[in-house]
């Protein structure tokens, strides 16, 4: 039940940031990776509150256990954000040496542990960034060693307020520990001297990076690089349209091929998933694509969310117009005749 909870949760988010994104706009992408982050610290903590659970029930004797299982699910979605009173206490002395600061960075990871509720107007971050540039040595240490989990989730937001261009040989090493930091490799321009790593994190790591690794990767503009890029492409579940950004343009990539194999892909998977892929197979001419959008539209049942999204890629691709019905009858009359024109990416129906 707990898992089901999880899964649901992170769908739901999952869908409300792409919605923000596609509202908004590009600007919002910095935005929309804090989100993700978000997202994914707490499925992670939220899962190690479903095994923390279960092993204590198990210990349990089982007249007692069922009594436990039906109450213990909604105590794991009671928000727990920073603790200000603990964080309150934890002061950067003055003159502070290098181990002062790795206490004191180890003392703010410590207090935000157990938290499921991140943000990056949260205080860790700028308690972090309290250090200064000339530690951000600290901060990648840190992060090889927690990772991206409660207490980690800061550290790379920090690191990027205090980031300088002396600091690219210390956040190429440590790249491999912390992924998070390709965002940072990204803005930095520094795509050329993380070359290996990124290669090696594309070759090692199929269908698990980041969007923020592939745009990475895609700057080199490597031909090498062309078929793993397009593999995580047409695996990346969640962020299909900020890869296809990276990918769209490179020189010598068949685009229309990877389109083709993703589109596929997202049509074995639920309806937003597949909803998620339309707008780029439209523009590819995928008239099944096209034929998604007017079945939502057309369905009484569908979600507000989804009938705006079909919407939009009608009007965009197509002539129709009218309400659900009449956009749904337009189809229903006009899909055998339909044709694609690769120059304005929109389906006509030929003069007879």
């Amino acid at each position: 039940m707990a898992k089901l909870r999880v899964a649901v949760l992170a769908f739901l988010l999952t869908v409300g940031c792409r919605a923000a994104q596609r509202e908004a706009g590009p600007d919002v992408d910095a935005q929309l990776l804090q989100e993700v982050r978000t997202l994914r610290v707490a499925v992670q903590t939220m899962a190690a509150d479903v095994r923390t659970v279960k092993d204590q029930l198990a210990e349990r004797s089982d007249e007692e256990a069922p009594e436990a299982s039906s109450a213990w699910p909604d105590a794991l979605w009671e928000e727990r954000g920073p603790d200000t009173n603990a964080l309150a206490k934890i002061k950067l002395p003055d003159n502070a040496t290098k181990d002062d600061v790795r206490e004191y960075v180890r003392a703010i990871i410590r207090a935000s542990e157990g938290q499921n509720s991140f943000s990056s107007d949260d205080p860790q971050v700028a308690m972090l960034a309290k250090i200064g540039p000339d530690h951000v040595d600290v901060l990648l240490e840190a992060g090889a060693s927690v990772g991206d989990g409660t207490g980690g989730f800061y550290l790379p937001m920090a690191v990027e307020r205090l980031v300088r261009p002396e600091h690219c040989d210390l956040v190429v090493a440590a790249l491999p520990c912390n992924r998070e930091l390709a965002s940072i490799v990204v803005r930095m321009g520094w795509e050329r001297e993380a070359k290996d790593v990124l290669i090696e994190g594309l070759r090692d790591s199929p269908g698990s990076l980041s969007a923020e690794w592939l745009a990475a990767v895609a700057a080199l503009r490597d031909p090498t690089t062309y078929e793993g890029l397009v593999a995580h492409f047409v695996a990346h579940r969640y962020e299909r349209h900020a890869v296809y950004e990276a990918i769209k343009d490179l020189p010598g990539l068949d685009v229309g091929r990877a389109v083709a194999e993703a589109w596929q892909q997202a049509k074995r998977g639920d309806l937003d998933e597949a909803m998620d892929m339309v707008p780029i197979a439209a523009e590819f001419g995928h008239t099944d694509a096209l034929a998604l959008a007017f079945q939502v539209v057309s369905d009484p049942e569908a979600h507000s969310y989804f009938v705006q999204q079909a919407r939009r890629i009608i009007f965009r691709h197509t002539d129709a117009r009218g309400t659900r019905g009449e956009l749904g009858q337009w189809f229903k009359s006009n899909k055998d005749k339909l044709v694609f024109d690769a120059q304005t990416k929109e389906f006509s129906v030929p003069s007879e």
